[in-house]
């Protein structure tokens, strides 16, 4: 009789603090260590010796299209530097537009110009908004604006739907 009643007690009480929606939806959005755990991610997707910078694709001996992808000063050789003529000169990070960068553009199915990225195998939804974020952050940085949580969110959900 007492584990009935302390049971219904239970259940009474979940049902009045579950009312099924949320005062403050934002302090669950992405956050700023979810951002630095996919900082962490771009860099072993781009400059690791497993992926992007493997010897023979961009690294720094011999980088295809010219394009190291190794950590020191990535940035800078990414954002408003237009890709080889291979690639009709394409923004590899565009400042107006992170969605139309080359860097992105190249994860997803039948690129404009060349393979999809990585050779072999392609990177999970979860990797290319990462990358995508990323890339998003790299132009709030250069531009002196700092990346929101909702924008970050806003980047996980665009990569999604892709």
């Amino acid at each position: 009789m007492r584990l009935a009643f302390c049971q219904a007690v239970v259940a009474a009480l979940a049902l009045v603090g579950c009312p099924g929606s949320l005062s403050d939806p934002e302090r669950f959005q992405l956050g700023s260590g979810a951002l630095e755990q996919c900082d962490r991610a771009v860099m072993e997707i781009l400059a690791s010796e497993a992926q992007c910078a493997a010897s023979g694709c961009h690294g720094s001996v011999a980088p295809q299209a010219g394009l190291v992808l190794e950590a020191s000063g990535l940035e800078s050789r990414l954002v408003g530097v237009a890709a080889s003529d291979d690639c009709d000169g394409l923004p590899l990070i565009d400042e107006t537009t992170p969605e139309n960068s080359l860097l992105y553009i190249k994860l997803q199915d039948s690129p404009p110009c060349g393979s999809r990225m990585p050779l072999g195998a392609a990177l999970s939804d979860d990797d290319q908004a990462c990358v995508l974020g990323w890339i998003r952050s790299v132009v709030g940085a250069s531009s002196g604006v700092a990346m929101d949580a909702g924008a970050a969110d806003a980047s996980t959900e665009d990569a999604g739907a892709q």
